[in-house]
């Protein structure tokens, strides 16, 4: 296994310093940082926790909080940095539906072959404005926005694995940790912020 580079080293060792630590203010700049870096964009999702682990099956995004909020009143909405590989996002052409209750359609079977990762369309309730992505296979693509995500074990996950920078690694699976402006900002720059706000 290749020697991880030492300012990505250093950055893991800070956050995790910072989460161990309960300053949750520290650990969620760094991640917006990483996120960032990463090439993620902000979007939300609002329903119980169950819907919040995405991995083997679509999930419905919005940039914006109140759509999110519409879909599930009762429910919290969450926060996820997602990036978008392969062809990108598919723009649903009239007649085309993003709708997928509890799997994907053949629209969006082909559309995954065909490399994308995304599709938008328009939402399938009216009146709810906007409108969404769907992520079409999220696992390693979409990740939980909050300041500390836990693995199985209860381990914090440090950010290089939430937010890898070279391809050959594998972002780590969803998991909800308990509760306890993306910025383009590199490495060092967040390192040095941390450092300043202990």
């Amino acid at each position: 296994m290749a020697a991880r580079p030492a300012a990505e080293t250093k950055l893991d060792d800070a956050y995790l310093s910072a989460a161990e630590n309960g300053d949750h203010a520290v650990a969620q700049k760094m991640v917006d940082d990483a996120a960032a870096a990463w090439g993620g964009k902000a979007y939300y999702h609002a329903s119980h926790d169950a819907w919040c682990t995405p991995e083997d099956r679509p999930i419905y995004l919005t940039t914006s909080v109140h759509v999110a909020r519409k879909y599930n009143l009762a429910g919290v909405v969450r926060k996820f940095y997602v990036k978008f590989p392969g062809r990108g996002i598919y723009k649903a052409e009239k007649g085309q539906t993003s709708y997928m209750h509890y799997g994907m359609t053949d629209l969006a079977r082909r559309l995954s072959d065909e490399g994308y990762s995304a599709m938008q369309g328009l939402p399938a309730a009216p009146g709810y404005g906007g409108a969404e992505v769907v992520v079409l296979k999220p696992q390693g693509i979409v990740q939980l926005a909050d300041p500390i995500v836990r693995d199985k074990t209860g381990k914090i996950v440090p950010l290089s694995e939430r937010f890898p920078h070279k391809t050959t690694t594998k972002p780590k699976k969803l998991n909800l940790a308990p509760k306890g402006g993306e910025q383009e900002v590199g490495v060092e720059d967040s390192l040095r912020w941390a450092e300043e706000n202990k």
